[in-house]
């Protein structure tokens, strides 16, 4: 398996060696920073607050006053994933694994940091997060 060099425009690439959940965990929060541009007319708005399971799953990722933001990280990272394994099932021609599957079902249905680490557990397995 190809070990990949840190990229040096990630800054959560450097330093010691992290637990996966850190790695994570930091990620969705480097992409809840990314997404924190300026904001645009239609999003100042005032619109009456929907339910959002999603985003009340989230809300306990780092304790954010704006679940919705966490939920949007969330879900940010998920698809950087996604297209990840896509492109290496792809050029492998391998099929997809049924726990990764699971993993991903789990996601859907109750996105939290926790579930999205077990998604990133096969990628990982796989060599496929440079971070």
């Amino acid at each position: 398996m190809a070990t990949q060099t840190p990229q040096p425009s990630d800054p959560i690439s450097t330093g010691p060696r992290r637990t996966l959940t850190e790695r994570v965990r930091d990620r969705v929060a480097a992409a809840g920073a990314r997404m924190n541009g300026p904001t645009n007319s239609a999003a100042s708005k005032t619109k009456r607050p929907r339910p959002n399971t999603l985003a009340a799953a989230a809300s306990d990722l780092n304790g954010s006053a704006d679940p919705e933001h966490d939920a949007q990280s969330l879900r940010r990272v998920y698809g950087e994933m996604r297209s990840k394994y896509q492109r290496y099932r792809k050029e492998t021609g391998k099929s997809s694994v049924p726990a990764l599957r699971d993993a991903v079902v789990a996601f859907k249905k109750g996105p939290s940091l926790t579930s999205l680490v077990g998604v990133a557990t096969f990628l990982d397995e796989r060599g496929l997060l440079p971070w």
